[in-house]
């Protein structure tokens, strides 16, 4: 990941941004 970030991190923010459209 030339960006820096982690596979998992990425998953945690797109999960977070997913749970503002549901709540």
């Amino acid at each position: 990941w030339s960006e820096g970030y982690d596979p998992c991190i990425l998953v945690y923010m797109f999960h977070n941004q997913i749970s503002k459209f549901f709540i």
